[in-house]
């Protein structure tokens, strides 16, 4: 998403807005609006995963899929969570030190994937740029990865699971009144993103 379509997002708010002055921070991380003065946060988050604290408007749907390199692949057969677990794992580690990925069979049932990770980062295109490179598998949001997909550099594995469906959410702190500069910007990303076609999902 940053790298596709926020940049023009920015571009074409500050076009529309001259006298708006728009300061943005690029983490992988959860922020504490209120403690690090963050007027405005996009993020995507799993339903329900939502801080009642929090203003949340959701943007777009956020697909996740589980991908890795051809080259990584080649010769295995990778049908199951146990064919997954010989591979190595690039992925966020929680507090454990440990990878958490909550996956869905054919049938819908949920099933826990924890690993060691090769590469423990937050950071989607620093683990893209790795999974590229054949270190390891990972888990990328759609919008991450849509290119590398169709040009074969990435490859999706298990294609018949899925992972817990999630949202690109804008999210704010409840306040008694947003300023003008604010909520034109959660306007522009709403009808942004609701502008930008499915090649995003």
């Amino acid at each position: 998403m940053t790298q596709h379509i926020l940049p023009d997002m920015v571009a074409g708010f500050l076009a529309a807005h001259p006298q708006v002055q728009l300061e943005m921070t690029l983490v992988n991380r959860r922020v504490d609006l209120v403690a690090e003065g963050i007027d405005v946060a996009l993020r995507v988050r799993e339903l329900g995963d939502e801080d009642p604290l929090l203003v949340t408007k959701r943007l777009r749907q956020a697909q996740t899929l589980l991908v890795a390199s051809p080259e990584l692949v080649r010769g295995r057969r990778i049908e199951s969570l146990d064919d997954l677990r010989q591979l190595p794992m690039l992925g966020a580690l929680e507090a454990d030190r440990l990878v958490h990925e909550r996956i869905l069979d054919p049938q819908g049932t949920p099933h826990d994937l924890v690993m060691e990770a090769r590469l423990g980062i937050d950071d989607f295109i620093v683990r893209k740029a790795s999974a590229i490179m054949g270190l390891g598998f990972t888990v990328l949001p759609m919008m991450y990865c849509e290119e590398e997909l169709a040009s074969g550099r990435l490859v999706q594995l298990l294609p018949a699971w899925s992972l817990p469906g999630g949202w690109l959410q804008a999210v704010y702190p409840h306040r008694r009144g947003v300023s003008p500069a604010i909520r034109a910007w959660i306007d522009y990303l709403e009808e942004g993103f609701k502008s930008c076609g499915d090649r995003y999902l």
